[in-house]
C-alpha cells in the first residue's frame, strides 16, 4: 500500500517455499514510494473452508485502508479481523514499512543455483 492509501496486489512469480523442492527461486523487482507498506502472508490468513482466497485477500486489502497504526497494532488488528473469535489456522504475517535503501548501501553475493549453495552462503562471512 502506497503512502497515499492506494493498495496493489503484487503478481509475484510462483515458486516452491524456500527450502522445499527446487532450489531455484524466481525473483522480481519493483519500484516503491518511500513509506509504502508491504504485507506478506501465508494462505492461512486469507483462505478458509468458508471463504475462498479472493474473498480473504479483498478483506485484507480493505482492512489496510484504516488510519495509520503502528505495524504491531496493524498486524494485531488484521489477525483479529481475519481470525474472529480466536479461530486459528497456520498463518504467518510479515508487515514492513519500506523507506528504500540508497544504491551505495546495497551488496549482492551471486551464487550458483545449486542446493549446496544455501549451506555455503549461511556460513559465508564475505
Amino acid at each position: 500500500m502506497s503512502p497515499d492509501g492506494k493498495d496493489e496486489l503484487l503478481q509475484v512469480p510462483v515458486s516452491a517455499p524456500i527450502g522445499v523442492g527446487s532450489p531455484a527461486v524466481d525473483t522480481f523487482e519493483l519500484s516503491i514510494d518511500p513509506g509504502s507498506l508491504l504485507l506478506m502472508c501465508t494462505d492461512g490468513l486469507v483462505e478458509t473452508r468458508e471463504e475462498d482466497i479472493e474473498q480473504g485477500l479483498s478483506a485484507v486489502r480493505r482492512s489496510l485502508t484504516t488510519p495509520r497504526l503502528s505495524l504491531e497494532e496493524a498486524c494485531d488488528a488484521l489477525l483479529a479481523r481475519q481470525h474472529p473469535g480466536g479461530r486459528h489456522d497456520d498463518a504467518a504475517v510479515l508487515m514492513a514499512r519500506l523507506h528504500g535503501v540508497p544504491h551505495g548501501r546495497i551488496a549482492t553475493w551471486p551464487r550458483p543455483q545449486r542446493p549446496e549453495q544455501v549451506r555455503i552462503a549461511r556460513g559465508s562471512r564475505e
